[in-house]
């Protein structure tokens, strides 16, 4: 039982494309499959999302319902 805690940037560099999709959607990808597998196992999971600053965050938590909120983030 760990704490996870996934930090997505947001800046504008991250709208570049590679393979026809912006780099932001690999990173959101990317970032819900990590707390999915780690909900799953039962660890806390919490988000942050920033850019210049942090523009939005998550506490942890542990239950899978909690991947929504990472979603709606």
């Amino acid at each position: 039982h760990h704490t996870v805690f996934i930090a997505v940037d947001t800046s504008r560099l991250m709208a570049g494309r590679v393979d026809g999709r912006s780099k932001l959607d690999f990173a959101c990808d990317a970032a819900l499959a990590l707390a999915y597998g780690a909900l799953v196992s039962g660890d806390r999971v919490g988000m942050a999302i920033f850019a210049d600053e942090v523009r939005g965050m998550l506490s942890p938590r542990s239950h899978k319902r909690e991947l929504g909120r990472c979603i709606d983030l």
